[in-house]
């Protein structure tokens, strides 16, 4: 066989072809990461500014009853809402500020306006400054014969409490007419509070057509851990109100006894226990049958109108 220049070139070509480094796989997974991740990033930044806009309408609406303003709003790549920089003006209380708010899950609200059966959310960073004010007492909190244990802005603060911190997680599940709340607040220097409470016979709702007559109370669970708060609060009071320790603790006792006394037996008892020596309280009720939350309103409201007769008669 001889040799021509047509082999000579085909020669070249083949290892040419050979010896050149073909496409890893590894570059060309990295490619379709970039390309997803552009997707999604725009994808990301046009929810978030529609977001944006939806909540500027929200803050415009409301700016009347409750101005509010936020650093930013975006929705997390698990589908959570994050709200950051949230201030909040409160009526009566000093300006609320809250660093993060999460809603866990938000997908779940695209059925509004019917809310999801589950909803989680969590509120860190809340900063709530306490004024130098020493407002009169609620009359509220006055007809309940509760003015000996009020406390005012300016008492806490001298209490080296100038801003309470802390945080809030609330979770709510929804099934078979039955709504289940469970949440915990955590503030520093004050304590740790969870609560856990149960309602029956709840209507399938939307957040407009509450029919509250109809919401029955089945279980209420309530757990408060001190952290030298109460000692302090409770030798201030006594003082304010020139009673010994010992006395003002006996008559707290016995007026908390008498208001509560739907409380289990037990509960009554841990209450004792944690006014002669704050540290854990536990309260705990269960009715045998759920109880309408319209009777415990009309129940309240009535005793109300009866110890505000004689104030109303002597204010004309």
């Amino acid at each position: 066989m001889f040799w021509t220049p047509e082999i000579d070139r085909y020669h070249h070509w083949s290892c040419l072809n050979l010896n050149s480094p073909k496409p890893k796989s590894s570059s060309i997974f990295s490619l379709t990461l970039l390309i997803l991740a552009a997707l999604l990033g725009g994808s990301k930044a046009y929810i978030d500014h529609r977001l944006s806009q939806e909540l500027d309408n929200f803050k415009s609406a409301i700016a009347s009853y409750l101005p509010m303003n936020y650093r930013e709003v975006k929705l997390s790549l698990t589908g959570n809402l994050v709200l950051n920089g949230l201030d909040l003006k409160v009526p009566m209380l000093s300006p609320l500020h809250i660093e993060t708010v999460t809603l866990y899950r938000a997908y779940r609200f695209y059925q509004l306006p019917q809310l999801p059966t589950a909803i989680s959310v969590a509120m860190t960073g809340i900063h709530l400054p306490l004024s130098e004010s020493s407002p009169p007492v609620p009359l509220l909190i006055k007809t309940l014969g509760y003015a000996p244990y009020y406390l005012t802005p300016k008492e806490l603060r001298a209490f080296g409490y100038p801003i309470i911190q802390g945080e809030i997680f609330l979770e709510t599940h929804f099934d078979n007419n039955q709504l289940h709340i469970k949440g915990t607040l955590t503030a520093l220097q004050l304590g740790h509070l969870t609560l856990d409470l149960v309602l029956t016979n709840v209507p399938k709702f939307s957040p407009w057509t509450v029919r509250a007559q109809e919401i029955q109370l089945e279980k209420l669970a309530l757990s408060y851990s001190d952290q030298g708060f109460i000692d302090k609060v409770f030798t201030w009071l006594a003082q304010r109100n020139t009673m010994a320790l010992d006395r003002f603790k006996q008559t707290l006792t016995q007026q908390l006894q008498n208001d509560l006394s739907l409380l289990e037996t037990s509960s009554q008892a841990n209450l004792r226990q944690f006014i002669e020596s704050p540290q854990i309280l536990t309260l705990y009720w269960q009715a045998n049958s759920p109880l309408p939350i319209n009777k415990i309103g009309v129940n309240f409201f009535s005793s109300l109108r009866l110890n505000l007769l004689p104030i109303s008669k002597q204010s004309n």
